[in-house]
């Protein structure tokens, strides 16, 4: 969710500040590329829930998926479409959502699962976690982790 609503902003300020459009369009290109290179599951589909600092499934929320962090990724490529009129933009978002629908929709009871497991699987997790969760819960999610420099 952090990536998706960084890209989001850049191209909401893209859209709304003229004077500052030129600097934040890439920002927001910038968004697009890493949510489909890096985000995406290629093998799946779908956004990643949480990655580690190399792009690796985090140990902390392995293979999760949930239709927040999905619905935040169709939110932040659609804006950057409309501030920038990039075609990669509109096909992901358009990707995502047709993602979520197939995978995530419940026909049954309507709405839709929040948290998905690969390959595609609604989890049993509980829609509450405990409030006493593993310090390991918080994790850099798709941020690329600043590294330390040995002087």
């Amino acid at each position: 969710v952090a990536q998706t609503r960084l890209a989001w902003t850049a191209a909401e300020v893209a859209r709304r500040r003229p004077d500052l459009r030129e600097t934040f369009v890439p920002y927001a290109l910038h968004g697009v590329r890493f949510l489909r290179d890096t985000m995406w599951d290629r093998e799946h589909g779908g956004f990643h829930w949480c990655l580690d600092a190399d792009g690796a499934l985090s140990n902390a929320h392995g293979d999760e998926k949930h239709a927040y962090g999905v619905a935040f990724g169709i939110y932040a490529e659609a804006n950057v479409h409309r501030a920038t009129q990039d075609p990669d933009a509109l096909a992901l978002a358009t990707e995502a959502f047709a993602w979520l629908d197939r995978h995530a929709h419940d026909a049954v009871n309507g709405g839709y699962a929040e948290s998905l497991r690969r390959p595609r699987t609604a989890s049993s997790r509980r829609r509450n976690r405990s409030t006493t969760a593993p310090a390991t819960r918080s994790g850099w999610c798709g941020v690329a982790a600043p590294t330390s420099s040995a002087s």
